[in-house]
């Protein structure tokens, strides 16, 4: 598949818009056409309609497409805003099975999460995380207990027994239904934290408040969901919560 043409007869194309490239590699390929095994060369046609192209693409199983300036260079050793890679991107949430060791920075907590669905192995996440997330839910890992593992993979994993969930985004799945290119989202609160449960009463409304923390974003006040009063939350020295959700 001929998508552009950077050289031609010892004459360098680069600075040339990426319209005329694209008008040289056309005639170029049509010249070629006599020649053995140049039909398995195939020219690929701008499209005016990235829209209907990219749902085509996906639609044949492709990952997405690559939007580009018609006026533009071709650049090299960094990434122009004149070429826009779009992928699809989807979504799914995912149980914990257990995590890798992680290496360099990444020694303290881990690697990589082992992610599973319906006790299926369906990929390993190492990416998305900040340094927080990082500290926090391997600290959370490194608490749980270990389990056997519910399956081999090609890699050596600690298998723990927790009810931690994820979020991931992805491109697709592979034939083994392994996610191909994980990255983490955000923990999906349907667990409890009992380590960062604490009981509140509203200073307005004195109704008993139950604030159970989750990883997410770091809160500094709640509102109460009685009488909807907005205060800060009393937390314990060196109790740094990331998100909360609140129960009468």
């Amino acid at each position: 598949m001929a998508f552009d043409i950077l050289e031609l007869n010892g004459e360098d194309l680069r600075d040339q818009p990426y319209a005329t490239r694209k008008a040289v590699l056309r005639q170029f390929i049509r010249g070629l056409e006599t020649l053995r095994g140049a039909k398995h060369i195939r020219y690929t046609e701008h499209s005016e309609s990235p829209r209907l192209l990219f749902e085509d693409i996906i639609q044949l199983g492709g990952e997405g497409i690559i939007l580009k300036q018609l006026d533009s260079s071709y650049t090299e050793d960094y990434r122009s805003h004149n070429w826009l890679k779009v992928k699809l991107e989807q979504k799914a949430v995912c149980e914990v099975a257990g995590w890798t060791e992680g290496n360099n920075k990444r020694s303290e907590s881990f690697g990589s999460l082992v992610l599973m669905q319906d006790g299926k192995y369906v990929g390993n996440v190492g990416g998305g995380f900040s340094d927080h997330e990082l500290v926090e839910i391997g600290a959370h890992l490194k608490s749980c207990p270990s389990t056997p593992k519910p399956f081999q993979i090609d890699e050596p994993y600690t298998a723990v027994k927790t009810e931690l969930k994820v979020l991931i985004r992805y491109h697709k799945r592979t034939e083994n239904n392994v996610f191909r290119f994980p990255s983490f989202l955000k923990i999906v609160p349907s667990f409890f934290w009992g380590d960062f449960m604490e009981k509140e009463v509203c200073p307005k409304c004195k109704v008993e408040l139950k604030v159970v923390y989750f990883l997410g974003v770091e809160p500094d006040f709640f509102v109460c969901p009685k009488c909807r009063l907005a205060y800060s939350l009393n937390l314990k020295e060196n109790k740094k919560p990331l998100a909360h959700v609140i129960m009468l």
